[in-house]
């Protein structure tokens, strides 16, 4: 695996339990019903209701958790595939339920700064300034790791509800490192033909929502 590069949930869970283990840190194997849907969790049933492998791995006064398939979530972050939810530890003295970490409302943010000029002739340029926070920021980290920037374009213009536009500057910033949750940088200039009519000396704008 360490050669290879590759191995699913189960070997990469068990592979960086070992790697821990060999440094003299304690870990547990932790089952999770990773994704978006909602399901009903029966804490009173035995049956197997997990479709995931991560890693708890406690601490002193804080409890670290690592998704180990992925190569580019920070440690420490689950996001919203497996936050929030009930997890199985496999633990010396059996197995134990316990939840994996919520984020609140004021951790997952999207705060835009925007700056738009309307030229005579009705054509508009914006100047937008973007910053994602925690459950906010998931799906761009996405995008920056696993786009290029022609794919990372198109995302972007299926994102926007323009009927034209050109796009004249997309940047993302990843913040990996940031607490208590990750952050994600968006800096993007467009340039938008059209977007008023002129009408004599007065210009008529139909806003977006």
């Amino acid at each position: 695996m360490a050669t290879k590069g590759y191995g699913d949930c189960k070997a990469l869970s068990n592979y960086m339990k070992s790697l821990l283990a060999a440094a003299g840190i304690r870990s547990h194997y932790t089952l999770v019903h990773a994704g978006d849907e909602e399901t009903d969790f029966m804490e009173d049933f035995t049956v197997d209701q997990f479709n995931h492998i991560i890693l708890c791995v406690p601490g002193a006064k804080d409890t670290t958790w690592l998704e180990c398939t992925s190569q580019t979530s920070p440690a420490g972050y689950l996001g919203s595939f497996t936050n929030d939810r009930p997890v199985l530890l496999v633990t010396e003295q059996g197995g134990k339920l316990v939840r994996t970490p919520a984020y609140p409302a004021d951790q997952n943010l999207q705060v835009r700064n925007i700056r738009a000029e309307t030229d005579e002739n009705g054509n508009l340029k914006v100047a937008c300034n973007t910053r994602y926070t925690g459950l906010q920021q998931d799906d761009y980290h996405g995008v920056v790791n696993y786009l290029n920037k022609e794919k990372q374009i198109e995302y972007v213009k299926e994102r926007l509800k323009l009927p034209s536009f050109d796009i004249k500057q997309l940047q993302y910033k990843e913040h990996a490192d940031a607490r208590p949750v990750p952050e994600m940088e968006e800096v993007l200039e467009l340039s938008v033909p059209n977007y008023a009519s002129v009408t004599g000396k007065r210009l008529f704008i139909t806003p977006i929502s």
